[in-house]
């Protein structure tokens, strides 16, 4: 069985714990008879999008395939022990690593939009990321488990889909401040909505409707503004309640 740096074996269950995660073996389920597990990481690792796991100075201890290829690399092994700007040395780097230490800090899962830079072709790819705190079993945050979405690239309702199946994702959109009665959205954007919440991309909702994506971009914009969400990864999570 391959291991991390941190000995992470990839059948540890993934059990619901505080406002995060941990890990615990197999045969550890035992103690827990009417606790909810999640999956294994293994199982975890099958999600269509990058899933990982991190240390306290936001190192890669273990990741699954998908990421290795979204992020260009050949190997696994290029990437475990590194953290975001030992791999790409830049601005927005840095801030993806005060983002989190702010989750580890405070305890909190963070649903964020962030730019990620690609290791061979020099540009850079928006992603929804979705990372919550590991914990150990004395109840010390060690890490962060997190799942992060390609928005252009990775099967977006798929990716979304297990990651609420791993609770990490609530199924409601109680986060945002919006009501349902207080929407009125035109056809064209109820129309998007659907298109977005299927796991459409920009691109591909432009095609679909014989039109250029930069007018889909604009209806996208205005359905932020009455949803009252600042993010593409805000609007995401709300759109499965709506449509």
């Amino acid at each position: 069985m391959k291991k991390s740096c941190q000995n992470i074996n990839l059948e540890f269950e993934i059990q619901p714990w505080l406002n995060g995660i941990r890990l615990l073996k197999p045969d550890d389920r035992r103690h827990y008879p009417n606790d909810k597990f999640l999956s294994s990481i293994s199982e975890a690792f099958k999600l269509p999008c990058s899933v990982y796991l991190l240390d306290r100075e936001s190192k890669i201890q273990e990741l699954n395939d998908v990421n290795v290829e979204s992020l260009s690399f050949d190997s696994k092994h290029e990437l475990i022990g590194k953290n975001a700007f030992n791999v790409f040395p830049c601005e927005s780097s840095l801030k993806v690593l005060n983002r989190d230490k702010k989750i580890m800090l405070s305890r909190t899962k963070n649903i964020v939009e962030e730019i990620v830079p690609s290791h061979k072709n020099k540009e850079f790819d928006n992603y929804l990321s979705v990372k919550v705190p590991w914990y150990n079993q004395q109840n010390e945050v060690i890490g962060i488990f997190g799942c992060s979405i390609n928005l252009e690239v990775h099967y977006i309702a798929e990716s979304l889909a297990g990651i609420t199946k791993l609770g990490l994702l609530n199924s409601s959109a109680n986060d945002f401040a919006c009501k349902d009665s207080d929407i009125k959205l035109t056809r064209s954007e109820i129309n998007i909505l659907h298109h977005l919440k299927n796991g459409n991309t920009a691109r591909e909702i432009a095609a679909i409707r014989h039109t250029s994506p930069r007018t889909v971009e604009h209806h996208i914009e205005k359905i932020k503004l009455k949803l009252n969400v600042n993010t593409r990864s805000q609007l995401l999570k709300i759109a499965s309640t709506l449509v």
